[in-house]
């Protein structure tokens, strides 16, 4: 029986697996275009040119896209992309890669939350253990010796909690929100509009720019063009493809993945150690995101 590759089924079975794997290994790509890129300036050249780069492909259906959806979808990109993925990229200056990344497995149990309180949508008995579990693996890893007695460290993880919250907030309202009709223009200008905030906010902050041509560093080089292509341009269309079919505690478990992948390749391309008390709350945590994940109430009806 041939399959239909354009079916909504199909579409988001690869759509699930191109956010799972691709953002996985996005952590250590950006941590490698630190050693040539200053922060703001990765994010933001990274979003503005791949919004530039998609937004050709839907010149003509910007004609019917309205100033609301305009402004709505440039809203998301900030939330998302600008203060998100931004202030993850930060914290990794301060933060493993393998750490960061299992501190976004907590995103599940915040987007639950969020629904619970901002829709009145009360998780079920599963979901909430799911919650719970994801509080406690959490608490397990942030009160290793090593991290509370950093202060970097400390900062480095507030980071990546407010990404946290930025990232559950876009990803309950994106579907509520009148948005373009297509998902590639949607995702073009969102990437568009963060990452022009991004490179002002860089520029107003006085990072060193220049560096970029003047230490050269051709690993840097490469991660970043892969964060362009594969990071921005592949995985964050699907992503926004997601999060239009399915809800928003579904698509927020691309985090179940995401941490194991972060944390091996952390620890065999970059030499992060693992200690046992990350492993326990590693496993905590994602036990956790796999109740949630597999709360068959969750799916919406399209």
């Amino acid at each position: 029986m041939e399959r239909n590759i354009t079916s909504p089924r199909f579409l988001i079975i690869i759509s699930f697996a191109a956010v799972y794997l691709i953002w996985g290994g996005t952590y250590i790509l950006n941590y490698w275009s630190l050693s040539t890129f200053p922060p703001m300036f990765l994010a933001g050249s990274r979003f503005a040119v791949a919004g530039l780069v998609m937004l050709p492909f839907f010149t003509r259906r910007m004609r019917v896209v309205s100033s609301k959806q305009l402004l709505n979808a440039v809203l998301m990109g900030l939330l998302m992309l600008s203060l998100g993925t931004g202030s993850v990229v930060y914290a990794l200056q301060f933060v493993d890669t393998g750490l960061t990344a299992l501190t976004v497995a907590f995103e599940p149990a915040i987007v639950v939350l969020l629904m619970w309180w901002i829709l009145g949508n009360p998780p079920t008995m599963k979901t909430m253990a799911g919650v719970i579990l994801g509080i406690v693996g959490m608490t397990v890893l942030v009160t290793q010796k090593e991290i509370i007695t950093d202060e970097t460290t400390l900062f480095g993880f507030s980071l990546v909690l407010i990404a946290l919250v930025s990232w559950a907030v876009g990803s309950i309202y994106i579907s509520k929100l009148d948005m373009p009709a297509s998902k590639g223009l949607s995702a073009a200008i969102q990437m568009l509009g963060a990452g022009l905030v991004l490179i002002v906010f860089s520029l107003a902050i006085r990072e060193d720019i220049p560096q970029v041509w003047l230490n050269y560093d051709l690993r840097a080089i490469i991660s970043w063009s892969v964060l362009v292509v594969f990071g921005s341009i592949i995985a964050y269309s699907a992503f926004n493809f997601l999060l239009l079919h399915t809800s928003p505690d579904k698509v927020a478990t691309t985090t179940y993945v995401n941490p194991v992948i972060a944390m091996i390749l952390g620890w065999s391309l970059n030499n992060e150690q693992v200690s046992a008390q990350s492993l326990i709350a590693a496993l905590v945590l994602l036990t956790g995101v796999f109740f949630i994940n597999t709360n068959k109430h969750g799916i919406k009806k399209t």
